[in-house]
């Protein structure tokens, strides 16, 4: 019985969320033999922790070399990557699938596009208008990254939805001792993930007599005047800087809680990450974020920019060791019903019931 053919297309293999999904499903898809695998990356961005996809010899990859403007030779490479590969299953993330949309055979294939934030923020409104004719006829199926994300997604387009949770590889269970740092946020450095709220938390927990030592890693636009605001503050023996290609990994073992001030999220894996790792969340209760929140169990939510009630939340465990580590016990536990395999074993699902 010949295999059918299942592609996964995303705009690149950088540091990101969605780059994060497609590695993980391809990493579990590659261990069975139920599909052929290809994927199709636009951009030639490639985090060092991904290059393992392009050693896999199940999995055959695509880079097609996209610009950042126009780029019509670029639309003809995909028609004749798509051509070549004549999959029957393509998993779109991201802006992927309005140029998917274009070139793909319906009558033989089935688009699924995983929708990673709130509908309304996941796709321009050109894009989704690009998409809208498919979706309603069925060519093009919607999988929500989180259960939150179903209903909106669903009168939004008008359609129903799937939805499967994020998930990450289950991490052994190693806790560090003499953890280097208090608190780690990670993330994309715009206005939306509010690094400055987290460098005012830091200074407030010191100004009450507390020890505290933060470690921010990221990159975006707001870098420079995140840093500039650290200086500001006369953080500068508080505070480390690392960038997005840093190993991630080490810095959640060093350190002791993970800390989110956005104004909007979707499902964030670095709050997934952060708990593999026994990291507890002080988070904002924004898009999907309570849904992955349990409070007293894997963290505590205070309101976006209320710098003093997420200073004291901090402040209660980093001079409570005891409850701290109960807390870390919790989160850790908590990892473990969202793995990456679960994630994947519920897409095919999806595909198997469809196909």
């Amino acid at each position: 019985m010949t295999k059918k053919k299942l592609c996964l297309c995303v705009q690149s293999l950088g540091v990101g969320g969605s780059s994060k999904v497609v590695f993980d499903l391809l990493n579990n898809w590659s261990k069975t033999d139920e599909y052929e695998l290809y994927l199709i990356v636009f951009f030639d961005i490639i985090d060092n922790r991904y290059k393992s996809v392009l050693e896999n010899k199940k999995i055959k990859t695509y880079f097609l070399h996209k610009k950042r403007t126009l780029d019509v030779p670029f639309m003809f490479r995909l028609r004749k990557t798509l051509k070549e590969i004549d999959p029957d299953i393509i998993s779109t993330h991201l802006t992927c699938v309005a140029y998917l949309n274009f070139f793909v055979n319906y009558k033989k294939c089935t688009v699924y596009h995983t929708i990673h934030n709130t509908p309304e923020s996941d796709l321009p409104s050109i894009y989704r208008r690009l998409i809208r004719k498919n979706v309603l006829k069925g060519n093009i199926k919607l999988i929500c990254c989180h259960r939150y994300l179903k209903e909106a997604t669903e009168k939004l387009y008008g359609v129903k939805a799937f939805a499967v949770d994020n998930g990450i590889p289950a991490n052994p269970r190693k806790p560090e001792e003499n953890k280097k740092y208090d608190l780690l946020i990670v993330g994309r450095m715009t206005d939306v993930k509010r690094f400055d709220i987290f460098l005012k938390i830091t200074k407030k927990i010191l100004d009450d007599g507390i020890h505290c030592k933060s470690v921010v890693v990221g990159y975006g636009p707001e870098k420079e005047s995140i840093i500039a605001l650290s200086k500001e503050l006369h953080l500068e023996n508080n505070v480390d800087f690392f960038d997005s290609n840093q190993d991630v990994t080490e810095l959640y073992k060093q350190s002791k809680i993970f800390v989110s001030c956005s104004t909007r999220e979707g499902s964030p894996i670095v709050m997934l990450e952060a708990n593999s790792y026994g990291l507890p969340i002080i988070g904002t209760p924004v898009g999907g974020v309570p849904m992955m929140i349990k409070e007293g169990i894997n963290g505590y939510f205070y309101d976006v920019g209320d710098v003093n009630k997420a200073a004291l939340i901090i402040e209660k465990l980093l001079t409570s060791p005891d409850k701290l580590q109960h807390l870390s016990d919790s989160s850790y536990e908590e990892s473990l019903k969202h793995t990456d395999k679960i994630m994947a074993d519920e897409y095919l699902e999806i595909f198997r019931g469809q196909n």
